[in-house]
């Protein structure tokens, strides 16, 4: 028996554009790419981009740091249930705490109905915001459009994650004096996987 889609449940995958990444890139059917922003940050960032521009007109980058990349991986399953469901639905999300002891990160994950933008304009619509718990530290918010993005690339940024994690080890069981011979020529150096972060909606 074949797999159903998990956005349109009547399709096979098999035979679903959508799955097989045949669709066209369209308003109602956006296309995701996974950037690697660390050369500019100087340290591990990424950005997620829908048509290859702004998710939303009103936040020019939906940019994060690797611990934040955690969280939303921590986050996927509330992610995915925000993103498809009605403005009805997302308005009755109760809070919630999510973990992953692998990554060693839990996040405390609360419902507002509104925000403001970056022009100061009140946007009456619920979001989701993310907040580590001790002894991590950050938090972002997101609403039903950026975690359709976040989950649409789940596996690269997943990908992304394990990459910048490894890098990071390798680097801790460096001698001191290697890697201080790194750091004086550059702060940073991205993990060459660009060719992984680029595609269509996955699910």
């Amino acid at each position: 028996m074949h797999e159903r889609c998990e956005k349109y449940p009547s399709l096979d995958r098999l035979y679903c554009a959508h799955c097989q990444g045949l669709a066209v890139a369209q308003p109602q059917n956006p296309e995701y790419s996974l950037v690697d922003r660390s050369d500019e940050a100087g340290g591990p960032f990424v950005e997620i981009l829908e048509n290859g521009g702004p998710i939303h007109t009103w936040d020019s980058h939906f940019k994060f740091s690797l611990l934040k990349a955690k969280m939303l991986l921590t986050c996927l399953p509330v992610l995915q249930e925000f993103g498809w469901a009605s403005d009805q639905e997302r308005a009755q999300f109760q809070s919630s705490v999510m973990e992953d002891p692998a990554r060693e990160i839990r996040v405390q994950i609360e419902m507002y109905l509104e925000f403001e933008n970056s022009r100061g304009a009140k946007i009456e619509r619920p979001w989701l915001k993310l907040q580590a718990l001790p002894p991590h530290n950050a938090d972002l918010g997101l609403g039903a459009r950026k975690c359709r993005a976040v989950w649409s690339v789940r596996d690269r940024l997943d990908t992304w994650v394990a990459l910048n994690v490894l890098r990071s080890l390798v680097n801790r069981l460096r001698p001191a004096s290697e890697n201080n011979d790194q750091v004086r020529g550059s702060t940073y150096s991205k993990p060459s996987t660009d060719a992984l972060f680029h595609g269509r909606l996955e699910s």
